[in-house]
Order: structure tokens, then sequence, then C-alpha cells
């Protein structure tokens, strides 16, 4: 990753995680004319378990922020939201 940033450029940072793979976006501009900055797609080791793998994610969002050093984070929330249904929804079919 090159940092490309400037010190007085505004950007967002925005993830999405599953499983083994974290993909991530750093977006500047506006939301009309938006431009983007850097992205990527960063897998884990297929050897990592759980909890080695959660480091891993840990680290990488980390050296992200540091590089781009956006002002917003916008995270996707994984599974029933991603399918169309809600957190109401989500929370009556579990229980």
């Amino acid at each position: 990753m090159s940092s490309i940033r400037s010190s007085n450029r505004l950007c967002t940072l925005g993830v999405r995680t599953e499983p083994r793979c974290l993909t991530w976006a750093v977006v500047g501009g506006s939301k009309e004319h938006p431009n983007l900055i850097a992205s990527g797609k960063e897998t884990t080791p297929a050897a990592f378990n759980e909890a080695e793998s959660l480091g891993w994610f840990r680290k990488q969002l980390i050296f992200i922020l540091e590089q781009y050093k956006p002002v917003r984070v916008a995270v996707r929330y994984p599974g029933g939201i991603a399918e169309g249904r809600t957190r109401t929804q989500q929370g009556n079919a579990a229980g």
C-alpha cells in the first residue's frame, strides 16, 4: 500500500469482513464526486485459527488506519442485513 493522502484531504474507510477475508476501500472527495484513493482485499493465511485470524484482521486495520488516517469508518454488517432483513427481524428470527 502506498500513501497518497495529503495533509488536508478528508477520507472515509469502508470495511467489509468475512470469515477469512478483509475487503477495504479509502474514498475521498464528495458524495456527488467520490474519489477512490486506495483499496484492497486481504486474505488470512489458511493455517490460522479464528483467534489468529482476528489478530491478523486487527493488525491489517491498524496499518490501514495509520496509513490513510480516515476521518470516518463505515463497516458493512454481515449476515441478515445483506440478505434484506433488518436488525429487528434478525432478533425475532433468533428468539
